[in-house]
């Protein structure tokens, strides 16, 4: 197994990272782009996230989705256009990721009142994003917009995790655990109060529902374990897992139904005082380290499948206390991992079996 910072063709249209060393491949169509082809008639800058419409003009997702919501018209030409008639630009996108002179900027930037510590996708509304901060709130957000849809005052200390249901009948359900010992479930269709508190006696670090079923719910918390519970019965947790000397920062599911078993314990990284990055991809477990490293795991063997360091890829890699990996998230249903470090750095690695 080897890691490559390299994205293959097929996948150029995806997440995308940036490392510190800012390297700019070469443009892959022929020269010769004009300002305008790689404008957003809309915005009038330079077009991100570009996507196509059926008469053949090109703009930000973010602009013509806004405008079709108030005008079925191409703001181009004039012709008739829905949402269903745009289409990505994959082509263009490859060009503008490649593209020297083109310096990477947000798709959108959300002003916020607090820290953030937390982020969840709706998987029903693409838009939809909910961000939990340090003052005990959670915000939803309309991406596309760029505007607050609803802001909840969910606890009374700082929220570590926040989670979108994922199954199709609970879309609009969403866990927040927090400092304040309570793990709170809410609904979007009622949101001046939750539907259920859970009472933890102990910092919550991590909620994440299950892939498939709605009623399961996974929690992290400072008690040195992670519990399951099924919502439907909240008065003890369904099954309590053991084991761990530290707090659990982390909850992630992999494939199967969960028990009381140990089935097994991955060493390698290093997490003694920071969160450090978890995530499950099928078998595949990537875990971050203070070594400034990252660590993938193969469900069935305790040592690591394979490692990467990005010590010495910063300029500042030597600072007292040095930097770690902070935030690690698969590609769905691809063999890409995204990285995030202390030092506000990303990187796109690709595992090759």
């Amino acid at each position: 197994m080897s890691v490559t910072t390299r994205v293959t063709d097929d996948d150029t249209a995806g997440l995308m990272g940036c490392g510190a060393d800012g390297g700019a491949q070469q443009p892959l169509l022929p020269l010769g782009l004009s300002p305008e082809d790689v404008s957003c008639p809309i915005c009038v800058e330079a077009i991100s996230d570009p996507f196509v419409t059926s008469c053949g003009h090109t703009f930000c997702y973010r602009c013509i989705a806004t405008q079709l919501r108030h005008k079925h018209s191409c703001p181009s030409c004039g012709a008739y256009l829905t949402a269903d008639h745009i289409y990505p630009n994959f082509l263009l996108n490859k060009a503008l990721l490649a593209h020297p002179h083109r310096p990477p900027r947000p798709v959108v930037e959300l002003s916020v009142r607090s820290k953030q510590s937390s982020l969840s996708y709706s998987a029903e509304q693409r838009s939809h994003l909910l961000a939990a901060d340090y003052e005990g709130g959670v915000a939803l957000w309309d991406t596309e917009a760029g505007a607050t849809v609803q802001e909840y005052d969910a606890h009374e200390r700082r929220v570590w995790g926040v989670d979108f249901s994922p199954a199709p009948s609970a879309h609009h359900c969403f866990a927040s655990g927090s400092d304040d010992g309570l793990v709170k479930v809410w609904s979007t269709r009622q949101p001046s109060r939750c539907c259920l508190a859970l009472e933890m006696r102990g910092n919550v670090c991590s909620v994440e529902w299950h892939p498939t079923d709605p009623n399961l719910l996974a929690v992290g918390s400072a008690l040195h374990s992670a519990v399951v519970y099924d919502i439907r019965a909240p008065a003890a947790p369904l099954h309590t897992l053991l084991g761990h000397r530290r707090a659990v920062s982390y909850v992630r599911w992999l494939p199967g139904r969960p028990n009381e078993l140990l089935l097994r314990t991955f060493t390698g990284h290093t997490n003694e005082r920071n969160f450090v990055g978890l995530c499950a991809g099928g078998d595949y477990v990537a875990c971050g380290s203070e070594t400034h490293e990252v660590f993938v795991y193969y469900r069935p063997i305790a040592r690591p499948a394979m490692s990467f360091s990005f010590a010495g890829r910063l300029p500042d890699a030597d600072r007292p206390g040095g930097h770690f990996v902070t935030a690690l998230q698969w590609r769905r249903n691809s063999p890409h991992l995204l990285a995030a470090n202390s030092a506000g750095c990303m990187w796109l690695l690709g595992l090759q079996l």
